[in-house]
């Protein structure tokens, strides 16, 4: 399949996506249609156990989504406000459905965050 879509296991993904880079190996992904004000990353991934970067209109961080073997959403790590506050948190999904509290990072996934912020400010250097 090509031009706006693919097909993967779970059915047709449109593509709304371009890469524009990796940052400490993770793919960034920009939104196709810039006048979209809040874009949000695919819900699956054409690649099993991969995740995706999206940054914010200053190239800050924004959202970091990680994908299962099955290639549907399994989690997200965010930096920007939650009612009101800015925070870095996680929000986990369930069967690809996201579950509606969130939650401080663990230890490994901060690790993992703060790999990705060092790789991020050595590119801006």
């Amino acid at each position: 399949m090509g031009g706006r879509g693919a097909m993967i296991g779970k059915g047709f993904v449109t593509q709304e996506f371009k890469s524009v880079g990796t940052i400490a190996g993770v793919k960034i992904l920009e939104y196709v249609d810039p006048g979209n004000k809040r874009p949000k990353l695919p819900t699956a991934s054409n690649t099993p156990g991969t995740s995706y970067l999206m940054k914010d209109t200053d190239g800050n961080l924004e959202r970091l989504k990680i994908y299962g073997d099955d290639r549907i959403q399994t989690k997200d790590i965010d930096y920007h406000k939650h009612k009101g506050v800015l925070s870095l948190h996680a929000h986990d999904y369930k069967d690809g459905v996201k579950i509606p509290t969130h939650r401080d990072l663990t230890s490994a996934e901060m690790k993992e965050h703060d790999k990705i912020i060092r790789a991020m400010k050595r590119r801006k250097e």
